[in-house]
């Protein structure tokens, strides 16, 4: 009797065994056909969140690539695709505006205009851009309760010596550079792009024209720029191309309205300017009496006023929301 009740476990036991055997191989194998039919779950997750692309734009924010881009440019979805082939390779495309360029190694692309814009590879869901709501990217310790910050640029930095080779190279200063501020104010920045975004939105454009251009000044009023922007109620009558902000495409014709300020210390003088963001948009002709570019018109067609349309060398702007005071060039008058 032992002995058969022993058998009887054993076989019992057996049994149980072969049971959860087949259980088990059962769900293995229906594991692995789900995953090669449908893909895991970590698959599904990548799916779900794919590598958006995005570039540098000029308000200092990153921006997703458009779905639908303009001709001259690269959609997101081709430059996943371009940078699965080769992560370090060239991208060229050619329409009727000239070639554009993605180097994947650089991170940089090159519009047919020959301008240049940093680029990202970046998991991300959201497509919205915050360019109202924070600051540019390469400010810096921005204390959210003071007006404004001007932060002194080191010589050694990439924006010192891209800020500094825009002024004597493009701007044609021909005097030696003392020292570079940054500005940074959130109140003035959000007001700028505020406003590049409604006229992108009333005129049903992708892009309003923007231009560094130079404002000569005193350093008496360097800090009220900097907290309040350019006043317009300090224009004067006897402007010969309107009653606005005046702008110069050179920094030699802003030098002519720069005041001089000497340091007691070291018995030096010091001159400034002001290198800032312009929204220029469309030009018209400007004339001495014009308190706006379209004067005696309801319609807003343009933006600013010009010297001259051709070749402008001066530009006047009417709305100091179209204005973004960048830096604070302080220089000498000293011959280079």
């Amino acid at each position: 009797m032992r002995q058969k009740s022993r058998y009887q476990i054993g076989e019992r036991e057996r049994d149980h065994f072969h049971s959860y055997l087949f259980i088990l191989l059962h769900d293995l194998f229906w594991l692995l056909f789900t995953e090669t039919m449908f893909g895991s779950g970590d698959e599904e997750m990548e799916m779900e969140t794919p590598c958006m692309w995005h570039y540098l734009a000029d308000c200092g924010r990153w921006h997703p690539f458009e779905n639908d881009p303009d001709d001259d440019m690269f959609s997101g979805e081709e430059l996943e695709r371009y940078y699965s082939r080769n992560p370090k390779g060239v991208v060229n495309r050619t329409s009727s505006s000239g070639n554009s360029r993605v180097d994947f190694k650089a991170m940089l692309q090159t519009d047919p205009r020959g301008r240049q814009r940093r680029i990202k590879r970046d998991y991300a869901m959201d497509k919205s851009c915050s360019c109202f709501t924070a600051a540019p990217v390469f400010w810096e310790a921005v204390d959210p309760t003071m007006p404004c910050q001007l932060v002194p640029l080191t010589e050694l930095t990439p924006e010192y010596k891209t800020v500094a080779g825009y002024v004597l190279k493009e701007g044609l200063l021909d005097k030696p550079i003392v020292s570079i501020k940054r500005i940074q104010n959130l109140d003035l920045w959000e007001f700028y792009c505020t406003k590049k975004k409604q006229l992108k939105r009333i005129h049903k454009v992708k892009d309003i024209e923007e231009r560094r251009l130079f404002h000569g000044t005193d350093v008496k009023k360097i800090e009220a720029i900097c907290k309040y922007n350019f006043d317009l109620r300090f224009a004067k009558d006897s402007c010969a191309y309107g009653k606005g902000i005046y702008f110069a495409k050179y920094a030699p014709l802003a030098d002519q309205y720069s005041r001089s300020t000497r340091d007691l210390g070291s018995g030096q003088t010091y001159f400034y300017m002001i290198l800032a963001r312009v929204m220029i948009g469309k030009s018209t002709q400007g004339q001495q009496r014009m308190k706006k570019p379209d004067e005696g018109s309801l319609e807003n067609q343009h933006h600013s006023c010009v010297d001259s349309i051709n070749n402008p060398n001066i530009f006047v702007i009417f709305d100091p929301n179209q204005i973004y005071p960048e830096y604070v060039i302080e220089y000498q008058k000293k011959a280079l």
